[in-house]
């Protein structure tokens, strides 16, 4: 069975943990020192395991960085391919904006264009 320590010290300010904090710890929760914030969690081993047992499990398998290099690249192609079909889209999407404001105010210079001419010919 794993020792536990009576108590317990904040590495960032000093201050002692109290007990309800202590007991949060040992249920393997997060707990947070009173006075300053810093984050805390128990991480337990059982003393049963044996240390070569631990070094296996706690082994990575190795980075095939080829396979990432490729990866990486075909998702930069991808992210290329997908900037160029929104960019597209919302140029398009610009330009029919724009071609229905230039017509809508090509109608209103016609239209205050027929108003002063009206105007000028009541004079």
């Amino acid at each position: 069975m794993t020792k536990l320590p009576k108590k317990l010290f904040c590495s960032n300010c000093g201050t002692q943990l109290p007990e309800n904090l202590m007991e949060l710890l040992i249920v393997g929760k997060t707990a947070y020192c009173e006075r300053c914030g810093q984050k805390f969690l128990l991480n337990f081993t059982s003393i049963e395991h044996d240390p070569e047992e631990i070094k296996q499990e706690t082994k990575r398998k190795p980075i095939d960085w080829h396979k990432t290099g490729v990866d990486l690249e075909q998702n930069m192609i991808k992210l290329g391919q997908n900037i160029k079909k929104v960019s597209k889209k919302v140029g398009k999407q610009l330009r029919e904006e724009l071609k229905i404001a230039k017509d809508d105010i090509i109608k209103e210079k016609e239209r205050i264009g027929k108003k002063i001419k009206k105007f000028m010919e009541e004079d």
